[in-house]
This record gives C-alpha cells, structure tokens and sequence, in this order.
C-alpha cells in the first residue's frame, strides 16, 4: 500500500511538467468552490500540490481510484496528463493476478496409501490416447470399501485406477452430443446462405431502380461544411449552438447581424436567419451597460464570406477571473457584394480574419454569458456535379 502510494504521488509530481500556467488556472478553477479559495487563487506548483493534498483529505482521489482526476485533466484539454494516468492505471490493474482453476478431479484410494488425481487435461489426453476403446472396468472390493470411507461418489462414465489399473472412457455420448450439434449447425449456416442471397438479389434490384431514376437526373448538388476555428475563451461562459437551438435546416443561412457595446467593449451579439429565427448572445454588466448599437442586413441574393474578430483581456465582474477576463470585444462583416460592415465594439485586442474561398456563412457556435467569450463560425458551400463530374473536383 504504501509503495502505490509513493509511486502514485510520484506521478503526480512528474505530471507538474505537464501544466502550463493557463493549465493549472483551468485546474484550480474547475474543482468548484469545494476546495478553499485560498488554494484555487494560487496556481503555482505548491499551490497545485496543496491542491491535490486536499483532493487526497476529501477522498475524492487516491492513489486506487483517481478517475476523478483523469475526468478534470480531460475538460482542461491536458491530454498528455490523461495518458499518463491512464497508463498507470493500466498497468497498475495488470498487476493485479487473478488466477481461476476448474479442476475436476477424483481421489482413489488403493491400500489406503495410493491416490490418483484426474484434471481437464489429462481427461483429454487419456481420451484422445483411448478413443476407439470402450472397456467397462469393474471396482476391486478395495475400491468400494475406500469409497465408503473417504465419501467418495462412484464415477458412472468413467473408471479410473491408479498403479497400472486400465482408465477406460465410454466415448458414446460425446459421439452423440457432437454429432447433434454437428447437424444443427449445418442447418444453421444453409439458414444463412440463404438470407445473404436473398439480401444480395434485394440490394441489386435497389441499385438498378435507382440508376434507372438517376438517368432522369442531369445534375445534382450538396452542400459541403467547413467548420472554422474558435476564437476566444474554451471554458469561459455556456455553450451555444445556433443551428440546434433553431432548428436549421440545409436551406437555411445568416441574414443579418445586430450588436451593441461600450465604448471598448462588444456587449451583446444577435444572429439573425433566413428562417426569421434569432438569437441573442451576451448581456453585459453594470458597468459596461450597452451605449452603441449597430446592424448589417444582407440583400436577397448577399452572402457573409469573411469575419473580423477582436480579442482582447477586460475588466469584467467575473470573481474567478480577478485579473482580467478574455473576450471578444469587437466584430466586423464581409458580404459577396465586397461589402464592409462597420466594427462593432472595439479594434483594440488581436485581430483575427476567417473566410474560406466559395464558402458563405451558415450560422454561429459559440460560448457566452455576461460577455462573448468565444466564437466559431459554420461555413457552407453548394457543389452542383452530374455523372461526368471528375472526382478530383468533388474533393474537399
């Protein structure tokens, strides 16, 4: 026990080479408000230690159960950590041995002094070396009365006898059993031959229908998506998804964008689509109260192909991120006319461009809160071919 425990805390030490700064953040962060504030506020090494001693006191971790741990590597994205401690674990558990032994064995005694056992393998040998035998062996009067004093139950197939006394088996059941089971799967596999032909004949027929149909057919399109990166926080705020939570269909698309903001500060996002569904991201706070609005509407045959974001640190309400929090303070729209809207916020953080060459906004995913702490965009693009079409232009 003791040596689990050493080489456990061991790895955990090692584990510290694994975590940057914003790593041990997120650490100290997600464990929730079960661990002193005192500890969470203080993401450096000893801090981190002090942390994981106190995960050891509530029990939620110890050197036999930790998948607690595992499961909080994994939402902070240290995968390297989650390897490690998956493998240990591994080979921790392969270290266990976990022996399981079906003997059948039978004592005889023969003078009181001589005793025969009998496991699975040696049955089997003797009846491989015996196969075409069927002898039927009688007990000795010495076999009996041993068998009155040691309780053991005569054997009814088989009689085995110690000192050169003859083991023979009656092989006339297993014959039988074989053989019956032989015929069953016999029948069994002519069931399944049958079933893959008329499957076969079913999906040919199929094929043919609807080459028959496709011939109608000049072209034909799909739709292709291309999905962009995320620009901003990964933890920060809730998730959203503006095509689940509306119910977009393929047909559907962004039309317009409303925003508002302070003066260094993007507040509030709204994603407006052709379906005359909506959704508001963002609400700001008692400070950066919204003092600026803003809107870009897309004529009928207008697409978005390009974004501007701008990322940058504030000081917003946000009590687990006391010295700044990162957000996207700042928004700007390209449309297929060559078309600019205006920033929306402000253009002092990081600037980021995202368009892909014949792609149009589709709609918005994301994280938010108070703020927008993150965006990524859904891009689509329709690809009209017909039978001619080469495949290397269907590539994407």
């Amino acid at each position: 026990m003791m040596d689990q425990q050493f080489d456990f805390r061991a790895l955990l030490v090692k584990l510290q080479d694994c975590l940057s700064d914003n790593d041990r953040r997120r650490l100290h962060f997600i464990v929730g408000d079960t661990i002193p504030r005192q500890l969470r506020d203080d993401p450096s090494l000893g801090g981190t230690l002090n942390l994981l001693e106190t995960l050891f006191d509530q029990a939620k971790i110890s050197e036999q159960d930790f998948n607690y741990l595992i499961q909080i590597f994994r939402e902070i994205h240290c995968y390297e950590g989650v390897r490690r401690l998956q493998e240990y674990q591994l080979a921790k558990n392969d270290g266990r041995t976990v022996r399981t032994e079906s003997t059948v064995s039978d004592v005889l005694y023969d003078n009181d002094t001589d005793r025969v056992v009998l496991n699975r393998t040696s049955i089997v040998n003797i009846l491989g070396d015996n196969n075409d035998q069927a002898q039927n062996a009688t007990p000795s009067p010495d076999d009996k009365e041993n068998n009155k004093h040691t309780g053991t139950a005569p054997i009814s197939i088989t009689s085995i006898k110690s000192h050169g006394k003859i083991v023979n088996f009656n092989t006339t059941i297993i014959k039988q059993t074989l053989k019956s089971r032989l015929t069953i799967c016999q029948l069994v596999l002519l069931l399944l031959n049958i079933i893959s032909i008329l499957i076969f004949i079913a999906v040919v027929i199929t094929l043919r229908n609807r080459s028959c149909a496709g011939d109608t057919i000049h072209h034909k399109e799909v739709l292709i998506i291309q999905q962009g990166s995320l620009y901003g926080d990964i933890l920060g705020g809730d998730g959203f998804d503006d095509a689940a939570n509306n119910s977009l269909t393929l047909n559907e698309n962004l039309v317009s964008v409303k925003a508002s903001w302070w003066y260094d500060t993007l507040t509030t996002v709204t994603f407006i689509y052709s379906n005359n569904a909506s959704s508001q991201h963002g609400t700001g706070d008692p400070i950066r109260v919204p003092l600026f609005s803003g809107e870009v509407k897309l004529s009928a045959k207008e697409r978005f192909i390009g974004v501007t974001l701008y990322k940058g640190l504030r000081d917003i309400v946000n009590p687990f991120k006391p010295n700044g929090t990162l957000i996207i303070v700042g928004i700007q729209f390209m449309t297929s006319t060559n078309r600019m809207s205006d920033v929306f916020g402000s253009e002092n953080g990081t600037k980021y461009s995202e368009a892909f060459p014949n792609y149009q906004l589709a709609y918005v995913k994301g994280r938010s809160y108070g703020f927008i702490d993150g965006l990524q965009f859904i891009w689509s693009k329709p690809q009209s071919y017909n039978r001619t079409t080469p495949i290397s232009k269907m590539l994407f």
